[in-house]
């Protein structure tokens, strides 16, 4: 329970990977949920909100971020993890390398309990205990998606198409699901500009902009 309820302990003493302040912060908002169930008051999502969406430059450790939400919400519960990004290759390239980095760094027990493979990542030998890379050329990619534990991570979520998120909303069904943007608002139109920008959109995600004088936090 220590871990559901302390990512930043989970992220030092698990994946052997200190958060940085803007990190632990971010994952608390998650967590808090997780606290709410346990009859403990949240620390800084006190709306309880189930969406989440975090806007930084580049080299300011969005994607690697991503990955340690990814662990540790695999971690404290069983569920899927539905991952996409514009691009294919961003997953390939980017997410995927970080979500292994991070299980190499982290402590031999993970390890053995943790595999990274070319479209997905299991846990415990578990095919529906994964994250699990989702194109983004077709929004039927991410439909059908409906487990009592279920987190989306949209990657560079300013370039991905607007038809996925009618689809992702539709599998917000519970309140155990959970969906995560991370971006640079390069375009100045789209649910992850509105998550940050329009107050109607804004009100619905609990938000974080990681500000250019953020150290980065791209390390293992």
């Amino acid at each position: 329970q220590r871990a559901t309820l302390d990512p930043a302990w989970f992220c030092e003493h698990v994946l052997r990977s200190p958060n940085h302040p803007w990190q632990s912060e971010a994952m608390d908002a998650v967590a808090d949920l997780d606290r709410a169930r346990a009859g403990l008051t949240p620390r800084v999502n006190s709306k309880l909100l189930h969406r989440f969406t975090f806007r930084a430059g580049h080299g300011k450790g969005k994607t690697h971020f991503l990955a340690k939400l990814a662990h540790w919400f695999a971690f404290t519960r069983k569920g899927r993890i539905p991952c996409t990004a514009p691009k294919q290759a961003q997953l390939k390239t980017r997410l995927w390398p970080e979500l292994r980095k991070l299980r190499h760094s982290a402590i031999p027990e993970y390890q053995a309990l943790c595999e990274v493979r070319m479209q997905d990542v299991i846990w415990g030998k578990d095919p529906d205990h994964c994250a699990i890379a989702e194109t983004a050329n077709d929004p039927e990619n991410l439909a059908g998606y409906h487990d009592d534990w279920l987190m989306f991570l949209v990657d560079e979520a300013s370039g991905v198409n607007e038809r996925f998120i009618p689809t992702i909303e539709g599998a917000l069904t519970l309140p155990t699901n959970i969906l995560v943007l991370s971006g640079n608002t390069t375009r100045i139109e789209g649910e992850f500009y509105d998550s940050h920008m329009r107050p109607r959109t804004s009100a619905l995600y609990w938000g974080m902009h990681i500000r250019a004088d953020d150290p980065p936090t791209n390390m293992a």
